[in-house]
Parts: C-alpha cells; sequence; structure tokens
C-alpha cells in the first residue's frame, strides 16, 4: 500500500486586499472590522471570494467602501474586474511530500505545467516499479529524500559500498531500452558517488 505521509490545505484568498491589510499593519480580520465598522463576517466573505464586492445592480457594498476608505484605496484598485466574483470553495486539498515542506521557495505552476509534472511524475513512478524493492527505495532515498550514502548504508545496516552497487545496479537498470524509451526527455542519469 502506497502510504501519502503529509496532507495539505490551501486557503485561497484575495491578495491585494490581504497585501493592504498587510501594509497598513492589520493583522487579522477583527482587526480590520474595528477599524471600519464593517462586520466580522462581511470582511471575511469579501477576503475569502464569498461574495462578490458589488451588488447585482454593479454598486460597490458599503462595506468594500468602509475598507477601501480605511486602507486608503480606490475600491478599483483593491478589487479590480477580474477579482470581482465569487468562487464556489477556496480551499484546494492535496496529498504533499517532504521536500515541498522543506521550507524551499516553490513556484506555483500553470495547469500546462502542472499536468506535465503530473505526467511525469507518473511515468517515473511506473519505470520505477519495474525496479527491485530495494533498488527503488535506494534511488528514491538518493535523489527524492537526498540522503547520504552513509546515511542511506546506516538505516539499512550495510556498509557503504552495498548502497552505492545497488545504485549503481538500479541506474544501470533504468537505462535499459525498455525503460528509456520511457524516461527519454524527463531524466538525465548520474553515476552514484
Amino acid at each position: 500500500m502506497n502510504r501519502k505521509d503529509y496532507y495539505a490545505t490551501l486557503r485561497i484568498q484575495q491578495g491585494r486586499l490581504k497585501s493592504a491589510m498587510q501594509e497598513f499593519g492589520v493583522e487579522t480580520v477583527a482587526e480590520l472590522s474595528r477599524l471600519t465598522g464593517a462586520t466580522q463576517s462581511s470582511i471575511g466573505r469579501l477576503l475569502n471570494f464569498r461574495e462578490s464586492p458589488r451588488t447585482r445592480r454593479g454598486e460597490w457594498r458599503s462595506v468594500t467602501l468602509q475598507i477601501c476608505k480605511v486602507l486608503g484605496y480606490d475600491p478599483s484598485e483593491l478589487f479590480p474586474e477580474h477579482l470581482d466574483h465569487e468562487i464556489p470553495t477556496n480551499r484546494i486539498a492535496s496529498f504533499v511530500e517532504r521536500s515541498q515542506l522543506s521550507g524551499r521557495e516553490t513556484m506555483q505552476l500553470g495547469p500546462a505545467d502542472e499536468c506535465q509534472q503530473s505526467e511525469m511524475r507518473q511515468t517515473i513512478d511506473e519505470v520505477l516499479g519495474t525496479l527491485k524493492e530495494r533498488e527503488r527505495s535506494i534511488l528514491k532515498a538518493l535523489f527524492w529524500e537526498e540522503k547520504r550514502v552513509e546515511e542511506i548504508a546506516d538505516e539499512q545496516g550495510v556498509c557503504r559500498q552495498m548502497i552505492r552497487i545497488v545504485a549503481e545496479r538500479a541506474l544501470r537498470n533504468l537505462r535499459h531500452p525498455t525503460r528509456i524509451d520511457k524516461l527519454n526527455g524527463i531524466c538525465h542519469f548520474a553515476r552514484c558517488e
């Protein structure tokens, strides 16, 4: 069974409003509520895309005008036309890998890049699935978890040379024509040192 260790929920918020709040030194919706006199729930609905900043007749909502007055922005600056909408949910949930939690800066991928990355992962998983379990676990430890040969050897209770031998064999097996054709253009193979 392939277990996933981390499950993340990403909350989408109106970035211009959030940024304006931070510039003004307002950390929470409660603080903004006290400054504007608007209710926390009405501000939260705007911040979380649960309500449009305009009425159905196209006029700015009073809460929108209150927020903009306090923060010193024109409503069209904080709520441009492309952000003037509601969304059914502002949460995205997904499994994440350990490397994504390392604190390194990551870039948001576009839909095409996300699809390509997903296909690449699927191809790599499929090809790695043809290797022996030990070969697969050593390659993942070396290249995905970025562990040193010494660490892997200690974990598996074998000498470093054995880890190098198994890794070399696994990389050699990946170069077999039946596997390399699938990986062509996705990976570049290197020797373990």
